[in-house]
């Protein structure tokens, strides 16, 4: 008897329990929306300055989603005074590439996801109107994630007029915003649970019905257009989801880069397609050089690359219907590797349009208009060199002049291998004359021929 009264007692415990997170739901809106029951937990967490974890101010360096951001140390601090900038020098050439802990947001970079855009903007907004800001550790030393150079990290920010930082991580929990990330299981994890439970409950954004709006996520039919017409409108397409056509003329970790020929100006028109978690079967089914290849996905803006790409593909390789995702349109196609005057890319160029409702005259700087397709770089001298680190997998920046004085740079993805598989340093290219093939490209304006394999190289001297 004493078996089933508490068999009854505990039955009608979880359904009251269960009756009160249906009444907490029933308060949320799903896009955001405030209930009666609603707690903010975020306000429970005080940063503590005198911690055993690891703090440093710091200033945003650039942003890249809802939860990863660069920053910069800031030099000198009076919060912070004894930062040791050691572990980022050796991983990320001295500044810091931030991992929220706790927390998963939607893809905004890359692989474009449903919310993924709105928490970004959630924590730009945040960061951009602060005052101050703090990153922390989980523990007593910087922590990194899988890939070694990004930090694992809380980031407190002093909201303009306030005297308490607040714990951004959480609140993208709260805002429903980001999923869970091993939530419970660090340094701030009862407030986090909570936090991320009562959004779920009352179903905030990520966790609102498939039919809830996200306002920055495209959801409608792809627009056709061709690579030329792409460029020389790009802003407006931005954020939306676009049909072009080109060549495959590289692919180089998760990305791939197609052109078209534009017959009128007799220019080549390129874009970046970011396939990330599809590359396995994209990589061997559509995007390989050579195809001629029709791309449907999202056009976004990649703060952190400082360029436009294709992202967030409309792919399945079970499909039937090709005319639907991006699909092989033609095979036997082969790289243009037009020769490029360096010293034009900074030129400016005009593009007409019959049709008034199709923009009329464009004027484009002749390196925007080409960006992302495939060069070639004649005659050039190196005269200086640039390398990331010692590493075999570091980056090289080639410092040319061309026959005529004028300046190129190269871009080398990774440090090469010559014929006898022998690394191929930065000094082995000094005082060389070379032509080169690549993908044009920018860094901190100056255009630049992003150069993929070792073998793109002839030399000449």
């Amino acid at each position: 008897m004493k078996k089933h009264f508490k068999s009854i007692l505990t039955l009608t415990c979880t359904a009251v329990i269960g009756l009160c997170v249906l009444l907490a739901a029933c308060n949320g809106t799903g896009g955001g929306g405030t209930g009666s029951e609603e707690v903010d937990y975020a306000s429970q967490l005080t940063l503590d300055m005198n911690s055993e974890s690891k703090k440093q101010e710091v200033t945003v360096r650039q942003f890249v989603d809802g939860d990863t951001t660069y920053f910069d140390a800031v030099s000198g601090s009076a919060l912070t005074p004894t930062y040791d900038p050691t572990p980022f020098v050796e991983r990320s050439d001295g500044f810091i590439k931030a991992r929220y802990l706790a927390v998963d947001t939607p893809e905004s970079t890359g692989k474009i996801e449903k919310w993924g855009k709105t928490a970004s903007l959630f924590t730009r907004g945040k960061l951009e109107n602060a005052d101050k800001v703090i990153i922390e550790s989980d523990t007593s030393e910087w922590n990194f994630d899988s890939t070694g150079y990004r930090a694992l990290l809380w980031v407190w920010y002093l909201p303009k007029g306030e005297t308490k930082y607040h714990n951004l991580n959480v609140e993208l929990l709260q805002g429903g915003y980001a999923k869970a990330s091993s939530t419970g299981q660090n340094r701030y994890g009862t407030v986090a649970r909570a936090a991320l439970e009562q959004a779920m409950a009352l179903k905030y954004r990520v966790f609102s019905p498939a039919s809830t709006k996200d306002e920055n996520f495209y959801e409608g039919e792809a627009i056709e257009l061709d690579l030329k017409y792409l460029r020389t409108h790009i802003e407006e397409y931005k954020d939306q989801r676009v049909r072009v056509q080109g060549v495959v003329t590289a692919v180089y970790s998760n990305s791939a880069y197609i052109e078209d020929l534009d017959a009128e100006s007799g220019l080549y028109f390129g874009m970046q397609v970011y396939f990330g978690y599809q590359a396995t079967a994209l990589r061997t089914n559509v995007l390989q050089v050579g195809y001629r290849v029709e791309v449907i996905g999202s056009l976004q803006y990649y703060e952190a690359g400082n360029n436009y790409q294709i992202s967030g593909l409309d792919y399945s390789e079970y499909r039937v219907d090709k005319t639907k995702h991006t699909h092989v349109v033609e095979e036997g196609f082969a790289p243009a590797f037009q020769t490029v005057d360096p010293a034009t890319l900074g030129s400016k160029v005009t593009f007409t349009f019959s049709d008034e409702e199709e923009g009329g005259e464009v004027e484009l700087v002749r390196g925007d208009a080409v960006m992302a397709s495939s060069a070639t770089f004649e005659n050039l001298t190196c005269t200086s060199a640039r390398t990331s680190d010692d590493s075999t997998s570091g980056w090289i920046t080639l410092y040319c002049t061309t026959a005529d004085g004028h300046n190129a740079q190269l871009y080398l993805i990774t440090q090469f291998k010559d014929e006898n598989d022998n690394a191929v340093t930065a000094d082995s290219f000094i005082g060389r004359t070379f032509t080169v093939k690549g993908i044009i490209g920018k860094h901190s304006g100056n255009y630049q021929l992003n150069v993929y394999r070792y073998d793109l190289f002839t030399f000449t001297d």
